[in-house]
């Protein structure tokens, strides 16, 4: 009998990717409001560390999981290749998240001011392409 729950959980790397995404929703979504309401600044640092964590537990789980085994037995070397290629661009979204963080704790909810926007969009831009890495790196996972 095919069962959803134990597919889920059976493997802690889809269990980790799915914890990931559903902080990532709430940062984009805290993010965007940065300018209507800086109030949430510290829950959005606070969430920026557990992402951080998340991704530190991904690369943990990819170095140290099954290197080995692939989906397609056909393009191991692809596979293998790609697995590489994680590793490399893995590295920034560490830099983007902790270069948010300080931003955010050195701003606090002034981060909502005129003469910090540029800091406000790079905060943004930030994220955004940290999860356009993320999605990319499962992209990447999944052959």
């Amino acid at each position: 009998m095919f069962d959803i729950a134990s597919l889920l959980f059976s493997d802690s790397s889809v269990v980790l990717f799915g914890a990931t995404l559903f902080v990532f929703g709430a940062i984009l979504c805290l993010t965007l409001l940065l300018k209507q309401n800086p109030k949430p600044v510290r829950t959005l640092i606070v969430l920026l560390i557990i992402l951080f964590f998340l991704l530190l537990g991904m690369v943990s789980l990819d170095l140290f999981g099954r290197r080995t085994v692939y989906a397609f037995e056909n393009y191991a070397s692809f596979s293998e290749l790609l697995s590489t290629h994680r590793l490399l661009i893995i590295q920034l979204p560490f830099v983007l998240i902790v270069s948010s963080i300080v931003t955010l704790i050195v701003y606090g909810e002034k981060i909502a001011n005129d003469h910090a926007k540029e800091y406000r969009y790079a905060i943004i831009a930030s994220v955004w392409i940290t999860f356009l890495t993320f999605l990319l790196i499962g992209l990447e996972s999944m052959l």
